[in-house]
């Protein structure tokens, strides 16, 4: 959060969601991109890091940095 309050030099609003919620957010999914999202925020709030080996294997890509993001979409 910090590095994108600095690229756009304003503070964010930060809502914490507890992880029941999330669950039964989960549970309520009725699509797949919203099954996806919201799977990846209990990852992420269990602390579950992502390996990309296997993505960046069959998607070479260059990755770019969280601050080269937060500039790039915040000062366009």
């Amino acid at each position: 959060m910090r590095l994108f309050e600095e690229a756009g030099g304003r503070p964010f609003t930060v809502e914490h969601v507890p992880e029941d919620v999330l669950s039964a957010q989960l549970e309520q999914a009725d699509n797949d991109a919203s099954k996806s999202v919201i799977g990846l925020m209990l990852d992420y709030a269990h602390g579950d890091a992502k390996d990309m080996t296997e993505m960046l294997g069959a998607f070479p890509i260059r990755l770019t940095t969280v601050r080269d993001y937060a500039t790039r979409v915040l000062t366009g």
